[in-house]
């Protein structure tokens, strides 16, 4: 079932990617979360960087990717990234949670905000779309003039620095083409936390079989949720299977 976990992903039209550190034999690993509507797999890995990603979805995949800014998705040449919106305003949302943003940022993310929740709705209303690139220039338009008056808060112009990067690339409003890709990131990064603190908990992971039987362990429960499949059940008929064959 991993197997075919993994396959599910490299095979599906838009996923959710996000990494968080582990411990694996008491040194640095990562722990790679990827994310579809029916699908979760989870993969510790030694590096952070790209050739994580290749090889789990290979060099060509060529589908919607969710992603915050980390480097590593750049290496996707094919994919089209959605570059999470609520890491773009983070920011913003720190400092008014805080009490601490001027009036100026206030307005500045409540108006990014809203245009950002007008995408998102008009989506769930009218998808899919004749011309999706006139629906997507509509919410540009809007988004430019939001961002090309004059600010003075410095978080303002950080975010509006960040836009601008991923503007370039058309990585903003990928989530109008693709009915199963959100403007965040927020699925995968939940999906992942429940391993962020199995990590405090247990303190890694002390062996490479302990590492393997984790990943599949957690990969193959969590898409039997999504799947509404009774994971002890298919267990049970894994175990006869295999006790079958030997």
């Amino acid at each position: 079932p991993y197997k075919d976990i993994e396959k599910e992903i490299r095979n599906s039209d838009a996923m959710g990617v996000d990494e968080t550190g582990e411990k694996w034999l008491g040194g640095k690993a990562w722990g790679w979360q990827y994310l579809t509507k029916h699908a979760s797999l989870y993969k510790l890995e030694r590096t952070r960087g790209h050739e994580a990603l290749h090889k789990t979805v290979g060099e060509n995949y060529d589908g919607g990717v969710n992603c915050d800014g980390h480097g590593a998705y750049n290496f996707l040449k094919k994919a089209k990234r959605q570059r999470c919106w609520e890491h773009i305003w983070r920011p913003a949302r720190y400092k008014i949670k805080e009490g601490e943003a001027s009036k100026e940022l206030e307005n500045f993310y409540y108006k990014l905000f809203h245009i950002i929740k007008l995408a998102d709705n008009y989506k769930k209303k009218h998808f899919p779309f004749n011309g999706v690139d006139k629906v997507k220039d509509r919410y540009y338009r809007m988004l430019g003039s939001h961002i090309e008056k004059l600010y003075k808060d410095p978080t303002v112009k950080k975010i509006i620095a960040s836009i601008h990067r991923y503007w370039e690339k058309d990585e903003l409003f990928t989530f109008l083409e693709y009915k199963n890709l959100d403007y965040h990131n927020n699925g995968t990064e939940r999906e992942i936390r429940e391993e962020v603190i199995q990590r405090k908990i247990s303190g890694g992971c002390r062996s490479d079989e302990g590492a393997e039987c984790r990943s599949i362990l957690r990969s193959v429960i969590k898409t039997y949720e999504k799947k509404g499949v009774d994971f002890m059940e298919e267990a049970k008929k894994l175990i006869t299977i295999s006790n079958l064959a030997e």
